[in-house]
């Protein structure tokens, strides 16, 4: 008799041994698995939360809480998604900005109108586009650095060119009078040179539209302008649009 009570009492023993085991063995899994939780970033764990839901079928009041973590899971999706086309975007206005201000540096200058000597083919504020490159023609309407300052002009003639200004103001390029639609007033205007007036080799003769007000290559003070003082000939007006 005494012997079955032992035998009870140490299988009780044994039976108690074994859950206190799998008790802790419980919580050990339970401790890792909160520890794993704990390492997920945000968006990782709002997608578990979003894999949970659509595996269960969990009752009204957890299923608020999943729908609660969806909205936010799909708001920090959206902002991400957000967020990555915004430098994307960015990246790009940047690298086409720099682009920009290159080739208006290097190739096509841009360049405001300043003064009325080009009217009436160009007024003061007309903003132009500028092309460098040469060579460099009669009829061109170029852009001439000159004491600092931006001249626009018209090329009337090139090296070994020989010019001829009457009184009327009527201008002759080798013995050819030319013909100058773009010429509302002809004026002999501010010249002090003598004619028959030869251009010297590698220079050009430059002059405005506006004759009567114009101070270009007529005068001593300007001269014939040389390539390299050619910032770029003008390919069309940027604004005012339409002109």
């Amino acid at each position: 008799m005494k012997s079955k009570k032992k035998k009870a009492k140490a299988k009780n023993k044994l039976k108690a041994a074994t859950s206190v085991k799998k008790t802790g063995t419980a919580k050990a899994a339970e401790s890792a698995k909160d520890e794993q939780l704990k390492k997920l970033s945000r968006a990782e764990l709002l997608e578990l939360i979003h894999n949970l839901q659509e595996r269960s079928h969990p009752d009204a009041k957890t299923a608020e809480k999943l729908r609660a973590a969806e909205t936010e899971y799909d708001r920090h999706s959206y902002r991400t998604r957000f967020f990555k086309v915004l430098r994307s975007t960015c990246s790009v206005l940047l690298v086409a900005a720099a682009a920009a201000v290159l080739l208006a540096t290097l190739f096509f200058p841009v360049v405001e109108i300043s003064g009325d000597s080009m009217e009436p083919s160009l007024r003061n504020g007309d903003i132009v586009l500028l092309l460098k490159s040469d060579p460099y023609d009669r009829g061109d309407l170029c852009c001439v650095s000159w004491q600092n300052k931006l001249l626009v002009k018209r090329i009337i003639g090139c090296g070994g060119d020989e010019i001829n200004i009457d009184n009327e103001g009527n201008v002759s390029v080798n013995g050819q009078q030319l013909d100058e639609p773009y010429v509302s007033d002809k004026s002999l205007g501010q010249c002090d040179i003598t004619f028959p007036y030869f251009v010297p080799e590698g220079r050009f003769f430059v002059m405005g539209d506006r004759r009567a007000v114009s101070v270009d290559s007529r005068s001593t003070a300007v001269g014939c302008v040389e390539t390299e003082q050619i910032v770029g000939r003008i390919l069309f007006r940027i604004w005012p649009i339409g002109k």
